[in-house]
């Protein structure tokens, strides 16, 4: 039997691919192919963390109170036997099984975790082809600012890419990720593969996937499934990053109230998310060149082969953001009688936030906390500095 073992990379597409999975459950099983259940519905995190160590921990761990290296243990002796048992009752036309799951990139990151992996899947699989996406490392850095503004960071986007995108960290050093699992699983069993529309197989993400699995998308009627992630625009990011300052991380009233005003930005304001300027791009992509060309080369691209990376639009106008800001705050404001501590706060620091770059924005913002606040000294005093400004300006014009 066959094993497809679809790793990621995070922010390629995986969500999509195992939405994918699920919804076609039924046309594959015709065709031969099975999924885990037990593993996790559409993402198979729990095998991801049955091979981490015992004594590593992480929020999937936290959020189902395995919190020592005891409850751990006696989770993946669980699962093994469940996951072994799912595999040895599969039905007699499933000659191939597909397992998916980001987390294999991100949580299994030593050898002797892949090691375990291995050891597990080679008493039921002749054959075990790994799947892997990669994209340049700015792009996947810039996707996951919008998931770490959800979980409190405050950082702006310059500051977290920047931070992040260093070659010392695993998560981006794709030499390091492949020689990993080549390492583990060899060379032969590696499926590198570019993610981007330009790059997938006629263009779509699905027809690249199938094809990888040996099945030609076009001709076996599958389900089109629409996309499961939901994205916040620049307004949005801005908006959370203030909120975030006022917040606790690790508290779980502050985390609730987090969770709603991200539901309502993804409701209201999805859409693209801040870049850096294309010339900081480059440059933080440039430092992976060498890599790249490196894993790219043993994958099989030819020695030239290397990311390429599409314009931003830069910096976004002050003006503009401004204006958004206003705008957002007044749609709060219409659908609201009134606001909480945290909310106020969130227009507040935004008035703060453009008080250097558009005092009239920072006027206005300030005012509509005012009216939610009215005997706030801070935001009074604020004001009358605002307003001493521009009269100040107004002399001169």
């Amino acid at each position: 039997m066959k094993l497809y073992l679809h790793i990621g990379t995070e922010k390629t597409g995986t969500t999509s691919i195992q939405d994918f999975l699920v919804a076609n459950e039924s046309k594959l099983f015709d065709l031969g192919y099975g999924i885990s259940k037990v593993s996790g519905i559409g993402n198979n995190r729990k095998l991801a963390a049955f091979s981490m160590r015992d004594e590593r921990s992480d929020d999937f761990f936290e959020a189902s109170n395995l919190t020592t290296v005891d409850a751990r243990v006696q989770f993946k002796k669980h699962f093994r036997e469940e996951f072994e048992s799912e595999l040895q009752n599969l039905a007699e036309n499933v000659h191939s099984v597909i397992i998916s799951s980001e987390h294999f990139h991100s949580r299994c990151v030593n050898e002797d975790e892949l090691q375990k992996l291995k050891a597990l899947l080679v008493k039921y699989f002749d054959e075990i082809n790994v799947i892997c996406y990669f994209r340049p490392q700015v792009e996947l850095a810039t996707s996951l600012y919008s998931t770490a503004l959800r979980v409190g960071f405050t950082h702006t986007a310059v500051e977290f890419i920047s931070n992040e995108l260093r070659l010392d960290n695993y998560y981006y050093n794709y030499l390091d990720i492949y020689q990993n699992w080549v390492g583990v699983f060899g060379k032969s069993n590696m499926n590198v593969r570019l993610y981007g529309k330009q790059n997938f197989r006629g263009g779509d993400l699905m027809e690249d996937f199938c094809y990888s699995i040996g099945l030609d998308y076009s001709t076996c009627g599958f389900s089109s499934v629409p996309s499961s992630n939901k994205s916040i625009n620049h307004i949005g990011q801005l908006m959370l990053r203030r909120l975030n300052d006022s917040l606790s991380r690790n508290e779980s009233a502050d985390n609730e109230i987090r969770r709603q005003f991200v539901s309502w930005l993804e409701s209201k304001y999805d859409g693209k998310g801040f870049r850096c300027p294309y010339e900081t791009e480059v440059k933080l992509q440039q430092k992976f060149d060498e890599v790249n060309r490196a894993v790219l080369h043993k994958a099989g691209y030819g020695a030239s082969k290397l990311f390429s990376i599409q314009p931003s639009r830069g910096d976004l106008d002050d003006s503009s953001v401004a204006q958004d800001l206003i705008d957002v705050t007044l749609e709060l404001w219409k659908e609201k009688s009134c606001l909480t501590d945290h909310e106020i706060n969130v227009i507040r620091d935004s008035a703060v936030e453009l008080e250097g770059k558009n005092v009239s924005a920072a006027i206005e913002l300030m005012k509509l906390a005012q009216k939610f606040r009215p005997e706030g000294t801070y935001i009074k005093n604020k004001l009358a500095t605002y307003e001493e400004k521009v009269g100040r300006r107004n002399q001169w014009i």
